[in-house]
């Protein structure tokens, strides 16, 4: 098979046609005039191209005197596919091969586990001989048994093919399985090599489990042996304790103990969901380990209830010396602006239709009236309603207005104090009575009377005019219903904060 024409062959491959036809070929209809199809270059070059890369695929040379190479092609496919079957048989065996050696290293390691148990309980160094022979015959035997199966999984790969490629991964298998299997018979002849167990100070009763060399894969039956030559037999295991029985035997003198080993330790953090790792290096008189830890998922914030009571009683340091009290002016202006709260919803009218109107005079009252405070300085409100005063966080002023206020009312202020007298809407056949005793430490004291509609005349001082005010001074307010009085009695006290 070649790219062989004859005549008018060009040196480039043709093109898809630009409006192919795609379908079945069909051969025309005379009758009707329709013509069959037409298979072009491009069809001629696509059968050719197939079977070329299926000769140059199988590494053979196309040759235009050769009519046969794809049935060679098929044939060599066909004596492989039979071949891969004897290898899948040759596999089969040797699995079976592997399943008995494995079955009777099993035996023969229960066998030296048994060995190494009697020698143990004569001395450590005869259980750690035999210990070491076994393992060397194991890991012998087991060694020529991964190289035959080596050799097969190689010898496989170089033929190829699905069908082999299935023996292979079957063959891997059982390999993998070996070395399991190798492990594991690796791991219960360490145990039993440790059947004789050292602990120097080592008596009948109870011992610490982390005295023990080696304290691993300990076992009740294991027998101990001090700094004494006194051998002990493992009666218990109490999670970090171990109970002996009494002295079984008594050996020669005890070589001196060897120096300890330096060991040092490092963490490393892995990636969250990796799996950990511990790596050795250095020598034995000084082995460094390297433990990988895989980063933990992020936790809850720490909160106060984590807290212990004694960690709590830690965090308490001793009693501080009393502090100065808080006033009104150590307070920042958004602190002030903070202690009004909002103003409130207007409650609902009372209902006076059941009650009798007055007659006459008042008569003798009995008891006191309650004085009411409006302490700015030492923040201290009492019986005063909010909208009865407003303050000024920029300049610390207060303005306070009368008709809103109690009856009795003390004010102080750390700042410039204004108190406004209007009636408020109030019916002018109604009259009342305030009493406001003022004081302040600085800034000065104003009163602005705003009479009914506005009229200044409606509010009158006694004493011509509005006096200068003084800490400590009373002001008596009274609305006749008509006009309002003002007066002025100077105590001559000093009201200071």
């Amino acid at each position: 098979m070649k790219r062989l024409y004859y005549a008018n062959a060009s040196d480039t491959p043709p093109l898809p046609p630009k409006n192919p036809s795609y379908g079945y070929p069909q051969d025309g209809d005379k009758n009707e005039k329709g013509l069959p199809t037409t298979l072009g270059s491009y069809w001629h070059h696509m059968i050719t191209e197939e079977f070329m890369n299926v000769i140059e695929g199988a590494g053979m040379e196309p040759d235009e005197n050769n009519l046969h190479q794809l049935a060679d092609i098929f044939e060599d496919f066909r004596q492989r596919a039979f071949k891969a079957e004897g290898f899948a048989g040759d596999a089969q065996d040797w699995a079976e091969k592997a399943k008995e050696f494995a079955e009777a290293a099993q035996a023969e390691a229960d066998s030296k586990v048994a060995q190494v148990r009697e020698a143990g309980e004569a001395q450590v160094a005869a259980v750690n001989a035999a210990t070491e022979a076994s393992q060397e015959e194991i890991e012998q035997k087991t060694a020529e048994l991964e190289a035959k199966l080596e050799t097969l999984i190689a010898e496989l790969d170089a033929k190829g093919g699905e069908q082999v490629n299935l023996v292979k991964l079957q063959a891997q298998e059982i390999l993998d399985a070996i070395r399991l299997t190798k492990n594991q018979v690796e791991e219960l002849v360490n145990s039993a090599g440790y059947s004789m167990r050292w602990l120097a100070d080592a008596h009948e009763g109870t011992n610490l489990m982390a005295a023990l060399t080696p304290n691993s894969n300990a076992k009740v039956g294991d027998h101990i042996i001090n700094r004494n030559g006194e051998v002990f037999e493992l009666l218990e295991l109490n999670g970090t304790e171990i109970v002996l029985g009494p002295v079984l035997a008594v050996f020669g003198d005890v070589g001196p103990t060897g120096p300890a080993p330096d060991i040092s330790l490092e963490v490393a953090m892995l990636p969250s969901g990796s799996v950990p790792e511990v790596e050795k290096s250095g020598t034995n008189e000084a082995p460094n380990f390297k433990f990988k830890i895989p980063k933990g998922d992020k936790g809850d914030p720490f909160a106060y209830a984590d807290f212990t009571a004694e960690q709590l009683e830690a965090l308490k340091g001793p009693k501080g010396d009393t502090g100065n009290p808080l006033t009104f002016s150590d307070l920042t202006d958004e602190q002030k602006a903070q202690l009004k709260g909002e103003k409130g919803d207007p409650g609902e009218a009372a209902d006076i239709s059941g009650l009798i109107p007055k007659s006459g005079d008042r008569g003798v009252l009995n008891g006191y009236q309650k004085l009411c405070s409006l302490d700015m300085i030492s923040s201290i409100i009492e019986g005063v309603p909010d909208d009865a005063y407003s303050v000024d966080s920029a300049t610390l002023s207060l303005t306070v207005y009368v008709d809103r206020l109690p009856d009795i009312c003390f004010i102080k202020s750390s700042g410039d104090l204004k108190i406004t007298a209007y009636p408020n809407g109030v019916i002018e056949s109604q009259t009342w009575i305030k009493i406001i005793r003022v004081a302040s430490a600085s800034g000065s004291f104003s009163f602005e009377t705003i009479g009914v509609d506005d009229n200044p005349a409606s509010w009158v001082w006694t004493e011509d005019s509005a006096p200068q005010l003084m800490g400590g001074d009373l002001i008596i307010i009274f609305w006749d219903g008509t006009c309002g009085h003002l007066h002025q009695l100077v105590s001559g006290l000093s009201v200071g904060v």
